[in-house]
């Protein structure tokens, strides 16, 4: 019997095609199963059959055709197109396919986790079409297709692109055209560098950075000589004995004032001068008066009413003073920016009480508020609400880096159009407690 040569695993499929056919059923003519030839060897056989009538009977005629190597060539590819697409799937760049016009064909996981959209989202879709490409990139990504078309590899360019969630990233692009003409398909691969730009950019404003600090440090070096000089011969004046009672009032408000600004002139250098991170004992309270200092006038100019409700027995503790100093700055300058860009006034309190084994240290604006979908975002680094050229993104990123590096916590709440509170928690370390300095 010809069952007796079919494999055992491939008998029971090949019976019920025979006897399905022998039914009249609509069975495939040619399909494949495995046979034992007589040294025992497993061979493929290709199987053709077709209906005819033998000696006036119902019968079928088989042709059967090796197909070993055949199979065995399949085989060898599919392993070698699974092994190579293991390789693109386990790549960390987002490896893609398209054609000359711009259409996906392909795309790998890396792809999906870089945009936030799955491969079914992406394939089909044209990528002009799809959103995440800004207008001004538009262009230069057409050139790089005629670029392909023209049989010519391209990169590495960078792209912003705007991913799934709205937000953007950076990459690298390179590609790669594979065949001829109109069948001429690219092989793209995107790298991420938004890291790499966040870096580079902080690295160019560090630089801008320390140029203004130089700049304010040497402003308050020449400022210190004529404020002295004021001081001085104000109290020359005020001595003087043929001057009334009016006029010596008048220079005593010259002479309080020149010292309020020379005061001013000294935070300013402290603030400029570049230091070395140093844990020491310090009082919460002369830091904040200290930054507040430098921001007073400015505040009168933009109408901000200031109020500080600063505890008086606020205990002191191990922290580094310029860099809190930074911090209780950039969160006083952008209440400051807030409530004057929407209102053209505000108030801002400013607030240091002892709550449980912190210190906590409340800014307190009446300005435009925060959106709910912006709170949680407002540390990220190159997050940022305000207009191109009036804001960073960095502030407040570098700020959580500071209070995180002093075990505290700053955290912020907020609703639209009611105002925004900052609170920044350190923990009270007495001087000299173990694991605590500089």
């Amino acid at each position: 019997p010809f069952i007796e040569f079919i494999h055992p695993e491939d008998r029971s499929m090949v019976a019920e095609r025979y006897i399905a056919r022998l039914r009249g059923e609509e069975i495939p003519p040619v399909y494949s199963f495995r046979v034992v030839d007589e040294g025992g060897n497993t061979r493929w056989a290709e199987i053709n059959a077709v209906v005819i009538i033998w000696e006036g009977k119902p019968a079928t005629l088989y042709f059967l055709t090796d197909i070993t190597e055949r199979r065995e060539a399949e085989e060898a590819v599919r392993r070698s197109e699974e092994k190579l697409r293991r390789y693109i799937e386990s790549s960390p760049d987002a490896i893609y396919i398209n054609d000359l016009k711009g259409n996906f064909v392909y795309g790998n996981s890396a792809g999906e986790r870089l945009l936030g959209y799955s491969r079914r989202e992406v394939v089909g879709k044209n990528l002009f079409d799809l959103g995440i490409l800004l207008p001004e990139h538009a262009l230069k990504a057409a050139r790089l297709l005629e670029l392909n078309a023209a049989g010519k590899p391209t990169g590495p360019d960078e792209f912003e692109l705007i991913i799934r969630d709205g937000s953007r990233v950076w990459v690298e692009i390179c590609t790669y055209p594979i065949g001829q003409g109109e069948n001429t398909e690219v092989i793209g691969i995107a790298r991420d560098i938004t890291e790499r730009k966040r870096m580079e950019q902080q690295l160019q404003l560090a630089g801008r950075l320390a140029a203004v600090g130089e700049l304010a440090a040497g402003v308050a070096h020449e400022l210190n000589n004529p404020l002295a000089a004021i001081q001085g011969y104000s109290q020359l004046l005020v001595s003087r004995n043929d001057l009334d009672a009016l006029a010596k009032k008048d220079i005593e408000t010259i002479y309080r004032e020149a010292l309020r600004a020379s005061k001013i002139t000294k935070n300013l250098l402290s603030f400029a001068r570049r230091h070395e991170p140093e844990k020491r004992y310090i009082s919460i309270n002369e830091t904040v008066e200290k930054t507040l200092e430098l921001r007073v006038h400015q505040m009168k100019v933009n109408n901000i009413e200031l109020v500080t409700e600063l505890q008086p027995d606020l205990p002191n503790t191990m922290a580094d003073f310029y860099q809190l100093q930074q911090v209780f700055m950039n969160i006083a300058v952008n209440a400051e920016q807030a409530m004057a860009d929407a209102h053209g006034k505000g108030k801002l309190i400013v607030r240091t009480q002892k709550v449980d084994d912190m210190i906590q240290i409340s800014f307190i604006d009446n300005g435009p508020g925060i959106a709910e979908e912006n709170l949680k975002k407002i540390y990220d680094p190159f997050f940022t609400t305000k207009d191109v050229g009036k804001g960073t993104g960095l502030g407040l990123s570098i700020c959580y880096g500071i209070v995180d590096a002093h075990k505290g916590r700053l955290y912020a709440g907020s609703k639209p159009g009611e105002g925004a509170s900052f609170f920044v928690e350190l923990p009270i370390i007495q001087d000299g407690q173990q694991g605590q300095g500089g």
